[in-house]
């Protein structure tokens, strides 16, 4: 029996040895499988995330080239109010040129801060004031005129 025996617990662990063995193979099949599945999970995470940022990189562009054509139009625009400025100050100058010397004097002063107050402010002629606030203004300082010491 001893032959038999020792036979018989061979076979056992041999089977007990390959059963752990299938077993611990299916566990790491498993495993295995699991980070399979956890890595494209976060593939597919990295894919709709990189194409969310081109589909944000394609609007940032397109901004960009609104705002780069509103700049062009706006350089444009000022070179054009330049150049209106420009002429309405020559043909100031040829107007100033027709008109007696007192006259043109008189028009290359600066105005009154008074007068030039006035002129910034949002009057009654803007559509700003109320009837009320057209008589509150005082009248601007006089001018002291300087007297002969005697």
């Amino acid at each position: 029996m001893g032959i038999k025996f020792y036979a018989l617990v061979a076979v056992v662990l041999a089977f007990a040895g390959l059963a752990g063995y299938a077993a611990l193979e299916h566990q790491s099949k498993l495993t295995a499988q699991a980070r399979i599945e956890t890595v494209t999970h976060e593939r597919d995470d990295l894919a709709s995330k990189l194409v969310q940022a081109e589909t944000d990189k394609a609007e940032l562009t397109k901004q960009r080239q609104a705002l780069d054509a509103a700049v062009v139009e706006r350089d444009k625009r000022a070179k054009e109010l330049e150049n209106a400025k420009r002429k309405i100050s020559v043909e100031l100058d040829a107007l100033k040129r027709t008109l007696p010397q007192a006259d043109q004097s008189c028009l290359d002063r600066d105005l009154p801060p008074a007068i030039l107050g006035r002129l910034l402010d949002d009057g009654p002629d803007h559509g700003n004031a109320t009837p009320e606030d057209s008589g509150s203004r005082q009248p601007p300082p006089q001018v002291p005129q300087d007297r002969p010491r005697g």
